[in-house]
Order: structure tokens, then sequence, then C-alpha cells
């Protein structure tokens, strides 16, 4: 699948390998990734998302644990900076 991405892609002079490639711990393997260094995919991240921890400077804590702690306000929730499109 991912060959026959690669040479779509090259039909429109776009080589995809140059774009970082971002996987979840829990699904990815060893023959997974050598068949993406085998397709030229040299930026590869592997993440796993089960133990975020955070610091506010004072205390160190698991992300569920702030949220316990932390009281959201829904009014300072965005962004008002246009986003702009890479892609025609």
């Amino acid at each position: 699948m991912l060959t026959r991405l690669k040479e779509e892609f090259a039909k429109h002079d776009i080589d995809i390998t140059t774009i970082p490639i971002t996987m979840d711990s829990w699904y990815v393997s060893e023959p997974l990734k050598q068949a993406l260094y085998k397709l030229g995919f040299t930026k590869i991240i592997v993440v796993g998302k089960s133990n975020y921890v955070f610091n506010d400077g004072k205390v160190k804590q698991t992300a569920s644990q702030w949220k316990k702690e932390i009281e959201y306000n829904s009014t300072h929730w965005g962004i008002d900076v246009p986003a702009q499109s890479f892609y025609p």
C-alpha cells in the first residue's frame, strides 16, 4: 500500500518520504519500520500516549491527575489567529 501511495505522489513530483510519519507505539512493529526505511522514509516518529506527565514549575504529575484539579474556563479555549493551508 505505501509503495503504491509513494508512486502515485511521485507522478505529481511529490516525494512523500520527506514527510515525517508519526505512529502510535501500540500499532508499530519492527517489520513495518524496516519497510518504511526501505521505501526511503527516514523521519519516523513512534510515540506512546499512555502516561503524559506535566510540570507547572511546582508540581509534576500525570495528565489524568491534572484534569481532576484544574478548573477549565471555556472562554479561554481556541485561537484567534487565522490558519494557513500549505496545499492549494
